[in-house]
Order: structure tokens, then C-alpha cells, then sequence
């Protein structure tokens, strides 16, 4: 379900509370917490990337802004109107991931599995 708020400040927000249930941790592991990401539901979600760490028992306040670029064809630029990428719909992420992976495999002939 999409939320929306048109106020801003901490009574408007988004709030949750995570049990990371650390005690079932198995006795390898030595660090706890969990990564969070917030992104537009076009966008892949690049965790590893873009995610925040944040450590079990603490509060944490996180502000998000949205920007929307619009891009301008030729003559002003090289932008297409073909918005579709393997990754789903255009977006800025999605874009740096293509040309990684399109520099990965003309580099070594090879991608990760999980890219296209």
C-alpha cells in the first residue's frame, strides 16, 4: 500500500520498531544490525550500494527528499525517449548498473549471475 503525508517533521513520518533477534545469531557471526534502503519503486534497490547501516538498540532519524531530472533529447543532450533498461524503468541507479555491467562484460567477457 502507498502512504503518503503531505506534512513534514518527526509526527509525520514513518515509524517502526525491528527485533533483529540477536541471541539466535549463531556464535560465527561477531557484528549485528541491519541495512536499509529507501528508493522509488522504479529503481533497482542497490543495498550494497546505497544502504544504511544501522546497529541494533539504537534510534535512528533518517530524512528523505525526492528529485525528479528530466533529461532533453538532442540537440540539448544525448537522452533517448526509450525509458526501458534491463533493470526496468530509467532511473539513475539503474543506468549506472547497466553501464557496469555492459564495461564488465566487454572487459573480461562475463557478468554476475544475477545481472542481465
Amino acid at each position: 500500500a502507498v502512504v503518503s503525508t503531505q506534512s513534514t517533521g518527526m509526527d509525520f513520518g514513518l515509524s517502526f520498531s525491528l527485533n533483529i533477534d540477536q541471541d539466535g545469531y549463531p556464535d560465527f557471526i561477531t557484528t549485528a544490525g541491519l541495512k536499509v534502503m529507501f528508493h522509488n519503486f522504479y529503481e533497482p534497490a542497490l543495498i550494497d550500494e546505497y544502504g544504511m547501516a544501522l546497529a541494533p538498540g539504537t534510534e535512528n532519524f533518517i530524512s528523505l527528499s525526492y528529485e525528479r531530472i528530466r533529461n532533453l533529447e538532442s540537440p540539448y543532450g544525448n537522452c533517448t525517449k526509450d525509458t526501458t533498461l534491463p533493470f526496468g524503468n530509467y532511473s539513475v541507479s539503474g543506468c549506472e548498473r547497466m553501464c557496469f555491467t555492459m564495461a564488465l562484460k566487454e572487459e573480461c567477457g562475463c557478468t554476475s549471475y544475477y545481472l542481465p
